[in-house]
C-alpha cells in the first residue's frame, strides 16, 4: 500500500510537471502567433495599397494609351 501511494505520488509530480511545460509551451506559442498574425496583417495592408497603385497605373496608362498621347508599341509619345 505504501509503495503505491509513493508510486502515485511521483506519477502526480511527473504529471504536473508536464502539464507546466506544456502550458508554458502553450503561452510561448500563443505570443509567436500573434506576432505572426500581426506581421501578416501589416503585409496584408502592404499588398492591398500595392495592388491598388498597380490598378491605377495601369488606368493611367489605360488612358494614356486611348487618348493616343503614347504608342503603345513603343512607349513613347506620339
Amino acid at each position: 500500500m505504501t509503495e503505491k501511494l509513493t508510486e502515485l505520488r511521483a506519477n502526480t509530480a511527473e504529471l504536473s510537471s508536464t502539464l507546466e511545460t506544456v502550458v508554458s509551451s502553450h503561452s510561448s506559442l500563443q505570443v509567436a502567433l500573434e506576432s505572426v498574425q500581426s506581421d501578416l496583417a501589416q503585409r496584408d495592408s502592404e499588398l492591398t495599397r500595392l495592388r491598388r497603385d498597380l490598378s491605377q497605373v495601369k488606368a493611367e496608362w489605360d488612358d494614356a494609351v486611348h487618348a493616343s498621347i503614347i504608342n503603345p508599341s513603343t512607349g513613347c509619345t506620339v
